[in-house]
């Protein structure tokens, strides 16, 4: 029975590191993100400096970048909130001394942050997907113009 729990705890801790290696990529990938922003204004500055023709669809992409990018970092903190759950779920257990009220206590609490990461897994993903989407479909239409 020992062993059982042992192993569900350590594939916890596995998919808990995991999840955690995902947000703190993103959580670049959004800094990243806003030096790109950053340079792009710069050189649409200098380019109008310049008296160079501008597209009209430029602004409409940033846009939905920063939009996609807030909702994935607020994912990344629902996510870090669970993990910090089921760590505390798992010190509710360790501590619990036999004790089944703490023990199912902390049962109930792993399960449902377990059930709230894959929540929020399957939203990034869906996040992502649709974003992608709309930049792709954004891209395709500002080019045909």
């Amino acid at each position: 029975m020992k062993t059982k729990t042992l192993a569900r705890l350590v594939i916890l801790t596995i998919i808990l590191v995991i999840g955690l290696s995902v947000i703190t990529a993103q959580t670049s990938s959004v800094q990243a993100v806003g030096a790109e922003v950053e340079i792009k204004a710069n050189l649409e500055t200098v380019k109008t400096a310049a008296g160079l023709p501008g597209e009209a669809a430029v602004g409409s992409d940033n846009i939905i970048k920063t939009i996609g990018e807030v909702i994935k970092v607020f994912l990344g903190f629902l996510a870090i909130i669970f993990i910090i759950l089921v760590i505390y779920a798992g010190f509710l257990w360790m501590t619990s001394a036999g004790d089944d009220a703490k023990v199912t206590k902390a049962k109930g609490l792993i399960t449902n942050a377990i059930i709230g990461i894959i929540i929020i897994l399957a939203a990034y993903i869906l996040t992502s997907f649709v974003i992608g989407a709309v930049l792709d479909s954004t891209i395709v239409t500002s080019t045909s113009k």
